[in-house]
């Protein structure tokens, strides 16, 4: 879960805050600023999403707070704590009809830290999706370290580029949920088929029936 994985990529990941009760929103302002992202961090994830998870003023964070603090059904106990995230300027050229800027994000794949694959996080025909070999190296090296961290061994990894230039870890995705409208799938499948021991049909190559 984020929570638990956050705090292990300081520096390159945004800065986050932990909220357990809506009174922490309090904190989390005062270590962070406005505005603030605010997301559940367990596997429901954010509804309603952008622009609604984005705390412009204290009242409205506290008010997201609060509705992200509350159950989703009698049956969740306790209730997963909610991450604030620092705001950050993300590069970007196109926006949605409802104004989400599509930042310059990329989705990397990576088993045992070998990336096995990377596409653009965007279905759009966008140029920000073209890099340079540097802004490969930048966003390679970003993932590896991802991976470093955690110690996992199949993880997916968002990545984006600030307006500064600098490349960012933005989230840590579950490998059941990899797609990404622009990564090669074939690339991926075929990697997985090669590192674990499966022929054309998705068998196992060692099996003998």
């Amino acid at each position: 879960e984020l929570h638990r994985g956050k705090p292990l990529l300081s520096g390159l990941t945004p800065a986050i805050a932990m909220l357990e009760r809506v009174e922490d929103i309090e904190g989390a302002i005062a270590q962070l600023g406005l505005p603030l992202v605010l997301q559940r961090s367990g596997p429901s994830g954010t509804p309603p999403g952008w622009p609604h998870n984005i705390g412009h003023t204290p009242n409205q964070a506290r008010q997201i707070a609060a509705t992200l603090l509350k159950p989703e059904s009698p049956a969740q106990e306790p209730v997963p704590p909610v991450l604030a995230r620092q705001w950050v300027d993300l590069r970007y050229h196109q926006t949605t009809p409802a104004g989400l800027p599509l930042g310059r994000e990329f989705r990397v794949v990576l088993h045992n830290r070998d990336i096995l694959t990377y596409g653009y996080a965007w279905p759009h025909d966008d140029p920000n999706r073209w890099l340079t070999i540097e802004d490969e190296e930048a966003l390679f090296a970003v993932a590896i370290a991802v991976a470093e961290r955690l110690d996992v061994p199949l993880l997916g990894v968002d990545i984006a580029q600030v307006q500064s230039g600098e490349w960012i870890a933005l989230k840590t995705v579950d490998p059941q949920f990899l797609g990404s409208p622009q990564m090669p799938l074939v690339q991926f499948w075929q990697a997985i088929a090669q590192i674990y021991g499966t022929d054309d049909r998705g068998t196992d190559a060692c099996y003998e029936p």
